[in-house]
């Protein structure tokens, strides 16, 4: 018998969804307002079940668009496809501007999206690399800077393999030295 509660137990546990990794490395966001990548729980706790609200598209892979309480924002959840239910790796932020028909979950509770890391729009360029450090691909594209920081290769495989993906990758936009939309997760294998 106490074999059988252990075991369901370690299953349930396992059910819940994937823990953080120990360790964070310097480079790596995980999270958008307690709302972690690869991490079901978190969303399950927030929401509910999101499956039902996915929305389908041709230029990206299906997501949910949640809506901080003044509808200036927007966070969109991407789901990977063959993932479990509410498991989302991928995270993008920036201004409200959905579809018409699309619709957004309203969170009341956020003023504004801001990281793990403390990224929010409207943060500086170099409060950003501050904050990351070193290592990453600057790329100008006119009054528009290209952030980059794509992560793969032997001395990342602890982090990469805790959540199973190959590609950790992080994009962040600025405008006249202000952050105005951003993207971080794992790419889809």
């Amino acid at each position: 018998m106490k074999t059988q509660i252990v075991l369901t137990l370690l299953l349930a546990t396992t059910a819940l969804g994937q823990s953080l990794p120990d360790s964070i490395p310097p480079w790596a966001d995980l999270g958008v307002n307690g709302i972690y990548l690869a991490t079901p729980s978190k969303v399950s706790a927030t929401f509910g079940n999101l499956m039902g609200s996915l929305i389908e598209s041709e230029e990206d892979f299906p997501y949910v668009n949640c809506s901080n309480k003044t509808g200036t924002q927007i966070l969109k959840l991407i789901f990977h496809p063959g993932s479990r239910r509410n498991v989302f790796h991928e995270f993008e932020v920036g201004p409200q501007r959905i579809k018409f028909d699309e619709k957004a979950i309203v969170i009341n509770s956020i003023d504004e999206f801001s990281t793990y890391k403390g990224i929010k729009l409207g943060s500086s360029f170099e409060e950003v690399t501050d904050i990351f450090g070193e290592g990453y691909q600057i790329l100008d594209k006119g009054n528009e800077i290209l952030y980059l920081h794509d992560v793969l290769g032997d001395e990342n495989t602890e982090f990469l393999d805790h959540f199973n993906m190959p590609i950790y990758y992080a994009r962040y936009h600025f405008e006249k030295d202000r952050l105005i939309w951003f993207r971080f997760g794992f790419d889809y294998p």
